[in-house]
């Protein structure tokens, strides 16, 4: 299902992030840096698939395009937040410290879908 997808896939995405935290940590290959920005851009692709799949359930009916849409551009203006944001904590806080930040955070993903999917918040009323 939906909820399994997304949690196995931003499971899969915070571990890939986890290879960032290695590659930072000293001297590596360039080959090693791109073979862990590929396999992370892959399974980011993946993550990114899953929470749209998931969004395209929570769009009712009668407005599903304009939901959807909604939904969509909050997707892209955190992303574009977070992006812009990366550089300059990597700056401040050093490659190993930012990266370890964002692996925490990935790997919180999945425990919050797991957790929150079953609320009303998360599940969308379909009885009107």
């Amino acid at each position: 299902g939906v909820r399994r997808g997304l949690v196995i896939f931003a499971t899969a995405q915070a571990a890939a992030i986890a290879v960032y935290v290695a590659v930072a940590a000293g001297p590596t290959p360039l080959r090693a840096i791109y073979a862990a920005a590929g396999v992370e851009h892959f399974l980011g692709g993946a993550a990114t698939a899953a929470l749209f799949a998931s969004m395209m359930g929570f769009c009712r009916d009668e407005s599903r395009a304009t939901d959807y849409t909604l939904q969509a551009c909050i997707v892209v203006a955190v992303q574009g937040l977070g992006g812009g944001l990366s550089g300059f904590i990597a700056a401040r806080a050093g490659y190993s410290a930012h990266f370890i930040a964002a692996m925490v955070l990935a790997s919180l993903a999945p425990f919050a879908v797991w957790l929150a999917w079953p609320t009303r918040l998360l599940v969308p009323d379909r009885s009107r």
